[in-house]
């Protein structure tokens, strides 16, 4: 989800889970959290290859 909060747009996502204090609770949230990550991680990392591809041919 897209929101602007203070003049920036900011991307988040978010569910809910029953109780974190609970084995069920900790399994279904810590897998959710692991693939929102690893999605971003690789969406972003093309990005920064060629961000700092950029940046060593212009110090070349």
């Amino acid at each position: 989800m897209v929101v602007e909060r203070k003049g920036r747009h900011t991307v988040f996502d978010s569910k809910a889970f029953p109780a974190l204090n609970t084995a069920d609770g900790k399994v279904e949230g810590y897998a959710w959290l692991a693939e929102r990550v690893n999605t971003f991680i690789n969406v972003v990392r093309p990005r920064v290859r060629s961000a700092a591809t950029d940046y060593a041919e212009r110090l070349s």
